[in-house]
């Protein structure tokens, strides 16, 4: 019984909020990718910091 309410509840909001739901994802797809290339950029400038030392 509870799987088919969330069902429903998930059918009601993707009826409701489609558009909202997708720029909610994308931006949390670009807050990783910023978050990721932040990362690689501040591990790379760590290394050449500890080349350098």
């Amino acid at each position: 019984m509870f799987f088919v309410a969330l069902i429903c509840a998930v059918k009601l909001i993707l009826g409701i909020e489609m558009k909202l739901l997708i720029e909610f994802y994308r931006t949390l797809f670009e807050v990783a990718r910023d978050l990721i290339l932040l990362l690689r950029v501040y591990s790379k400038m760590s290394f050449a910091f500890k080349l350098t030392e």
